[in-house]
């Protein structure tokens, strides 16, 4: 990823995370260090599994969606309301909230065809809800 990009991808009120097909971290935005306290350096390389605790159910789950952004080219959509969240990512703020983890919308897309790398981000909606 060229400088602009990064720079960029850090000023996000969101997270953008990249997956190979494996659910190997490529990249780990700013956000993410912020919402987890996991630097990029220890993320990328890693496999999102090994950093988060997904049920057999989601994990299929997201691994059907990134499947159908591969094989169609189109984004898949993860809304809080009906789904709650993407990642598990336990509630570190100051505010208390009913939900133990945050709830997101989260958008997955196809960053490189070629290397079916797919681009995800999230959105934090727990103050929504």
């Amino acid at each position: 990823m060229n400088l602009s990009a990064e720079r960029l991808l850090g000023a996000l009120n969101a997270c953008f995370l990249l997956l190979d097909s494996e659910l190997k971290i490529l990249h780990w935005n700013r956000w993410f260090e912020m919402h987890t306290a996991i630097q990029a350096a220890e993320a990328e390389g890693r496999f999102l599994t090994e950093l988060f605790s997904f049920s057999d159910i989601q994990l299929t789950t997201l691994r059907r969606q990134m499947n159908s952004v591969r094989k169609l080219g189109t984004p898949a959509f993860y809304n809080a309301a009906i789904h709650h969240y993407i990642v598990p990512i336990p509630l570190r703020g100051i505010t208390p909230s009913p939900f133990p983890l945050m709830q997101q919308d989260a958008t997955l897309f196809l960053y490189d065809k070629e290397a079916g790398h797919i681009g995800m981000l999230v959105y934090d909606q727990t103050i929504l809800m």
